[in-house]
């Protein structure tokens, strides 16, 4: 992947049965083939660059008390049949998204070229897979300890973490960032993030993933209750293209997709 010529579209695969935004494959009760089939139909027309897989739900439990984590081997008996499918029936890159590294080199011996890890490299063998495999390497940013200034946590975790990870062979030309909207942050906290996103790219120096699609702290802002929260998404993900976000994760991927390459044209030199 080439990086500041346009934003890619990465378009979210949830293999589960307990998706916060009710979207996971399992909990539909239809034939599991068929949807992923359709699903990748819709992703091959809209020109998705970037499939994410994940078979679990990373939906918070304290928010959500029948959260539960999900057993190594029941994760790969979900994404193992999923990423073997998209592999046979379409030549877009397939990212995993879990924080489990034997989970990932599962998915990375089935075809996946990045690893999106949301728990900040918890696992401390996840490095070893990335550099291994030689993947692009999603480092999302997760709050372990409060600072007084949520941009300056990020910034420094973030710059502690990706370093660990070059340390351990991950190139520095793999390396993406993702400052974990909504990962243990209140909506302010959020928002703040978005507002500073282009400091927190030019400080770092890496390719920056930004997820707010369905996020909830797009409710706290115009009072959408609803799952979708597609105008917040919306105009959230504007804002972050016009900031130079270089890849947008997204439920909703034909609406997504066009409000992008629309931003793409109006504010790249193209």
């Amino acid at each position: 992947m080439l990086f500041g010529n346009k934003t890619h579209v990465m378009g979210i695969l949830n293999v589960t049965p307990d998706s916060f935004s009710g979207d996971g494959i399992l909990s539909s009760g239809q034939n599991t083939e068929k949807i992923i089939l359709e699903k990748l139909e819709d992703f091959k027309a809209q020109n998705v660059d970037i499939i994410d897989v994940g078979g679990e739900s990373t939906k918070p439990a304290i928010l959500y008390p029948d959260s539960k984590p999900v057993k190594e081997f029941e994760e790969i008996s979900r994404i193992e049949p999923v990423i073997k499918i998209i592999s046979e029936n379409a030549d877009i890159p397939i990212s995993i998204d879990t924080m489990k590294s034997n989970v990932a080199e599962r998915a990375c011996k089935l075809g996946a070229s990045i690893i999106n890890d949301v728990s900040m490299l918890s696992d401390p063998k996840m490095v070893k897979i990335s550099a291994k495999y030689s993947t692009f390497l999603v480092v999302s940013h997760v709050r372990n300890k409060k600072h007084s200034n949520v941009v300056d946590e990020v910034i420094d975790d973030l710059k502690k973490t990706t370093e660990y990870a070059g340390l351990n062979g991950v190139s520095k030309e793999k390396i993406i960032i993702d400052p974990g909207i909504g990962f243990k942050k209140n909506a302010k906290e959020s928002i703040e993030i978005l507002r500073n996103i282009n400091f927190i790219k030019s400080e770092l120096g890496f390719p920056v993933l930004i997820g707010v699609s369905r996020k909830s702290f797009i409710s706290s802002i115009i009072y959408d209750e609803g799952l979708d929260r597609i105008e917040g998404t919306a105009a959230a993900l504007s804002y972050c293209i016009t900031q130079g976000v270089d890849i947008i994760r997204v439920h909703d991927v034909q609406f997504m997709s066009k409000v992008s390459r629309l931003m793409d044209h109006l504010v790249r030199e193209n």
